[in-house]
């Protein structure tokens, strides 16, 4: 995910295709039509203590296979593909993989019901990239899976980008998925990042947490060379990823936003895009008071001046924390926002907090030209991932 100068450029990634999956539904469709409004799924959770989500969450989580699988194949079919060809990789970032099944099955004692197989396949995350890929059938004999925490997805989208950039693929199914699980909304309820009233409310005064819910997105990405041959349109290029560290603790951010900054800037390198070229930023702004004013001072700090001239948008309010998949998720809206020259408002941002003050969308859809987006991914343990995505132009 970096760039050697002394090599030559590889190919032009281009998405073909989005497909995604979130509480308002299935169909990427239906997500931005949701987005445009500002409307949030999110349902208040009150006060619930962590005992008592981890005893119910699990009885209305979905599936991830399922979720996922939606997700890819609407992604193919917008890109016209009814299969995936010879030589292509399927790469999925997740979080917490099938963690839901074994949490569901633990306990039963049918004869049968905990074979070391049936563990290994709803555990590893490996095992559900390549029942995914097997699912999907066509001609994708390779998968892997990427895990990093929140970042996961987006840097499934990193490496998918490198497979063919480096020459080694022309067709990359990348994206993420997950589902909540009672372990995750648990631990971060007692670690206090879970808003207790049950709203996201990104870079609002009042902020008081994230909102985990299940989601799933996917991109097609392609070698443009491979894209126009067989007569299919990009619907923007993936020119540039980045990835930061922080170093400090596993829960909060780095607060003079070391990792997420570095992620920033080396993601522009890559794309060879200076901070000038950027119109919109799709925070990833998950409504703690830390996270949120951390990247905000960043974003001010790599833009300069130049920030009050972009648009910055978050989905979390709208959709909740999807985990691995929340990447994806927020690069197809990024992309449809490049394409329609649109940029949906931020979701639950009733009053934008002073210390995060930037040109962020509120209320209403902003109409604007973009040429070019980034979208921030930030994760527990100091991973970070940035990515730049562009219009497609002959």
């Amino acid at each position: 995910m970096t760039i050697d100068s002394t090599q030559p450029p590889g190919p032009r990634v281009a998405i073909t295709g989005v497909g995604a999956w979130t509480r308002f539904g299935p169909g990427f469709k239906r997500l931005w039509a949701e987005a445009l409004t500002g409307t949030s799924c999110l349902e208040a959770d009150g006060n619930a203590s962590a005992s008592d989500a981890a005893s119910r969450v699990d009885g209305d989580a979905a599936d991830v296979f399922a979720l996922a699988m939606g997700a890819a194949r609407e992604a193919m079919r917008e890109a016209g593909l009814d299969a995936l060809p010879l030589g292509a990789w399927l790469v999925l970032g997740t979080n917490v993989g099938r963690a839901n099944a074994i949490v569901k099955h633990l306990g039963k004692s049918a004869q049968g019901a905990l074979r070391p197989d049936a563990l290994a396949s709803w555990a590893d995350h490996s095992t559900l990239a390549h029942a995914l890929a097997l699912k999907l059938g066509g001609d994708v004999d390779r998968s892997l899976a990427v895990t990093g925490a929140c970042a996961s997805g987006a840097l499934a989208l990193g490496y998918g980008r490198d497979l063919i950039t480096s020459g080694r693929a022309d067709v990359v199914l990348a994206g993420g998925a997950d589902a909540r699980s009672a372990f995750k909304t648990a631990g971060h309820r007692l670690l206090r990042s879970a808003s207790p009233t049950g709203r996201a409310r990104p870079f609002d005064l009042r902020r008081d947490g994230t909102v985990f819910r299940e989601g799933a997105a996917f991109l097609l990405l392609e070698s443009e060379a491979h894209c126009l041959s067989r007569g299919a349109m990009p619907l923007a290029l993936l020119p540039g990823v980045g990835v930061g560290t922080d170093l400090g603790s596993l829960t909060a951010p780095d607060s003079s936003g070391r990792g997420a900054m570095t992620a920033m800037r080396a993601a522009l390198a890559d794309a060879d895009a200076s901070p000038q070229k950027i119109d919109l930023v799709q925070a990833h702004a998950t409504g703690t008071r830390l996270n949120d004013a951390m990247e905000a001072r960043v974003i001010r700090e790599v833009f300069g001046e130049h920030v009050e001239g972009m648009a910055v948008t978050a989905d979390k309010g709208a959709i909740g924390h999807t985990l691995g998949a929340c990447g994806p998720l927020s690069a197809a809206l990024a992309v449809r926002a490049i394409r329609e020259g649109c940029v949906p408002p931020i979701a639950a941002c009733e009053e934008a907090d002073p210390e995060c003050e930037l040109p962020l969308v509120l209320k209403e859809a902003r109409t604007r030209p973009i040429a070019a987006a980034l979208v921030n991914s930030f994760g527990f343990g100091g991973g970070n991932a940035s990515i730049v995505l562009r219009r497609w132009e002959a």
